[in-house]
């Protein structure tokens, strides 16, 4: 699969939304650099609205933008950030308290993003689904995941070979 992108970038300052249906919910802002992959040289910013759900999963909700050679790219990712094996489900109580500190632990990231763009040259991404991997660590707010443009497949593998599209 091809590399677009590799973000390293940091956390900001979390907004506690608070206790909902299904969770506990958080809006997260992040911005790093691209160090590597089609975007490469590029910086990219954007929103987590997270759902921490009591069985320890983290529901991915992430609507970024990188700023791309000759423009932007919009990408919405969904997906989750797994609990390291074994753990325990949190205490959603505990971590509303304003004393409370995340633990210096990685966690991993597996999601999908697709993206908008109206640079021509990257047009293509309108119709590419992005496979997410990385990490979190949500005590020292390092940030860490790789965008990978999946192949196409079946009918959207016989539309790009017509349309002699990428």
């Amino acid at each position: 699969m091809e590399l677009l992108y590799r973000f390293e970038g940091r956390l900001g300052e979390p907004t506690v939304v608070g206790p909902v249906s299904e969770g506990l919910r958080l809006d997260v802002p992040f911005e790093g650099a691209i160090t590597d992959g089609l975007l490469a040289g590029g910086r990219g910013r954007g929103i987590d609205y997270i759902r921490l759900r009591p069985d320890g999963v983290w529901i991915i909700d992430a609507r970024d933008v990188i700023e791309a050679p000759g423009g932007h790219v919009h990408a919405h990712a969904r997906g989750y950030v797994l609990p390291p094996a074994g753990a325990g489900a949190p205490d959603l109580q505990a971590i509303l308290d304003p004393a409370f500190r995340p633990p210096d632990v990685r966690l991993a990231i597996r999601a999908a993003a697709i993206c908008e763009t109206g640079v021509p040259s990257l047009a293509y991404l309108n119709r590419t689904v992005v496979a997410v991997e990385g990490w979190v660590n949500n005590g020292t707010g390092e940030l860490v995941f790789e965008g990978r443009a999946m192949p196409a497949v079946g009918a959207a593998a016989a539309i790009d070979a017509v349309a002699g599209t990428r």
